[in-house]
């Protein structure tokens, strides 16, 4: 007799183990797919903050996930007083992808929450 089908499972992929304590906040740009690098910022309303002076009202402010936990620091540039992380970060989609350093993911929404099983 042989094997003919290997399965794995994987809690991390399956939302079993959640490692991802640390959070912070992003301005998702409409027009960019993930992967994509974005600032991340420390609280909502420095991202709100961040997202007016640039502009960029049509873009959602989205909270993330990384399994480390973000440096943050001021900002240095032209806008002042805000708090970000020190660095770009790439964010992903979800959870799924391979955690390294600067990248985290997208929390889900309540109403992603409310409609998985």
């Amino acid at each position: 007799m042989r094997a003919l089908f290997f399965s794995f499972a994987c809690d991390h992929c399956d939302g079993l183990v959640d490692s991802f304590d640390f959070r912070g906040f992003v301005v998702l740009r409409r027009e960019r797919t993930l992967p994509c690098e974005e600032y991340v910022f420390a609280t909502r309303a420095d991202a709100e903050r961040w997202r007016e002076l640039n502009g960029l009202f049509d873009a959602e402010i989205r909270e993330v996930r990384g399994d480390k936990p973000f440096r943050w620091q001021p900002s240095r540039g032209t806008v002042r007083g805000i708090i970000l992380a020190d660095r770009l970060f790439e964010i992903c989609p979800d959870h799924k992808f391979e955690p390294r350093p600067n990248r985290a993911f997208l929390a889900q929404q309540p109403e992603q929450l409310a409609a998985s099983p």
